[in-house]
């Protein structure tokens, strides 16, 4: 209050009645505070949609190659690699779609239809209830609004570029299934973060960084047990010779493994992958049987020792830690906004249900705005097992093969615009990992 109505206030009210009036004054600041922090908020996201429409239709400028690709591809695989650009940014679009509407959703919840709702719901003797059904109805909006963007990249989409080759209903079953799983999830989330922001006061987010971080590691552990097979079926290699070189290469870099699971990727799509899966005794490496039928032996190895080489350098461990530290900066920050709305008078418990809103817009600011690092981050773990691949193979010839293949039967960029490059590559690109290996060659030469 500016110091002259601060004196009228005392003439008029008294020393009591200019406290009310004051304290009134300072919550009419407040809520003038947050309208300003939603809208500066809401200008962040424009100006990210800005650059979003810059990246998608500005397709122009384009990140150095240090090889050239007519060196490596045909000109007929180089023909069908032009419809890669259409088909990335057709899932681009469709995605700042989905994250526009998930921003607009949630600033509903926040301000708009969700505190009709919290009042409905809301029992400050049972604050973890009130908050799990307040954010059922939230997931339950959110999973109508996501739908149509879902369908739309990856059914159309996918079925446009000849990548789907199971029918809708099927999709559409394991999108449940999909969905199922982060509700449980984002219930678990809710059901740990109210727990303790009801106990702990301002200290909360630290032991729920540590029970998220404990519920991480636990799924990693059982994902390859009970997640993935809900999602594909799994069978083991028959080829008992490529199966032993393939041991062999995994036990060379340090990875025991007992078994090599083949996934039965082909009913669903054409696309191509292998990976390692679980922790401790749950580790396992699974191909895609699309893998077996469109690669060589050596491909198949040079593509194995590569995530072999990812549990040498122990990236699994690295980047469970690094998300544990990722958390507790995360929920440290929200606890800090979070403090400032109760402060205000925005909120007036911090366990109240819109709460559960304000942390799914925090979630999608942070996760944002942390891509381009954790991207970085896993590029570099992605040219590390590259280079481990080749000390393992030391199989130059098959590392291009596999990556030109892996580049046309993926419709990989060859040159990705800057901003693309930023925000969604989590590996180098194809000509990226192709001089890699020439740069090996000639270190042996």
């Amino acid at each position: 209050m500016p110091p002259k109505d601060r004196r009228k206030c005392r003439k008029q009210a008294g020393r009591n009645g200019c406290r009310q009036i004051m304290d009134g004054y300072q919550k009419k600041v407040n809520k003038k505070s947050n309208r300003a922090k939603m809208h500066i908020l809401l200008l962040f996201f424009l100006i990210l949609l800005l650059f979003g429409l810059y990246f998608l239709f500005v397709p122009s400028i384009k990140v150095p190659s240090p090889v050239s690709d007519t060196d490596y591809f045909s000109a007929t695989q180089l023909e069908e690699l032009k419809f890669a650009a259409a088909y990335h940014r057709a899932h681009r679009i469709i995605g700042l779609a989905r994250f526009l509407s998930t921003l607009f959703l949630i600033v509903l919840f926040i301000v708009g239809f969700g505190k009709t709702l919290e009042e409905w719901v809301f029992n400050p003797s049972c604050p973890v209830r009130s908050a799990l059904l307040f954010f059922l109805f939230f997931y339950i909006a959110y999973f109508i609004v996501s739908l149509p963007f879902a369908y739309a990249s990856g059914v159309l989409v996918e079925r446009t570029f000849g990548f789907l080759k199971m029918s809708t209903s099927q999709w559409f079953i394991l999108h449940i299934k999909s969905e199922a799983i982060y509700l449980v999830l984002g219930a678990l989330t809710v059901t740990i973060l109210f727990f303790f922001i009801r106990r702990f006061e301002d200290f909360w987010w630290l032991p729920a960084t540590g029970i998220l971080t404990a519920i991480s590691v636990f799924i990693a552990f059982i994902s390859p047990l009970v997640i993935e097979p809900l999602f594909a079926k799994f069978t083991p290699l028959l080829d008992e010779k490529l199966k032993d070189d393939l041991i062999k290469v995994a036990e060379k870099a340090g990875f025991k493994v007992k078994d090599i699971l083949i996934s039965d990727e082909s009913k669903r799509t054409t696309h191509t992958n292998a990976y390692f899966s679980g922790v401790g005794t749950t580790r396992r490496i699974v191909l895609y049987d699309t893998l077996l039928t469109d690669f060589t032996p050596d491909e198949v190895r040079l593509i194995v020792a590569h995530e072999a080489g990812h549990s040498k350098h122990h990236h699994i461990g690295k980047g469970l830690l690094l998300n544990a530290l990722g958390v507790a900066v995360f929920l440290c920050f929200f606890a800090l906004l979070l403090s400032s709305y109760c402060s205000s008078g925005e909120f007036k418990f911090a366990y109240q249900p819109r709460v559960v809103a304000l942390f799914a817009l925090w979630v999608l600011a942070v996760s944002f705005l942390s891509t381009p690092l954790t991207n970085f981050v896993s590029r570099k773990m992605e040219i590390q097992a590259d280079k481990e691949s080749l000390l393992l193979t030391n199989d130059v010839e098959a590392f291009i093969s596999s990556e030109v293949k892996l580049a046309v039967n993926n419709l990989s960029e060859l040159h990705p615009h800057p901003l693309v490059y930023l925000f969604y590559y989590t590996h180098p690109t194809t000509l990226e990992r192709i001089a890699l290996a020439e740069q090996h060659r000639k270190k042996q030469d």
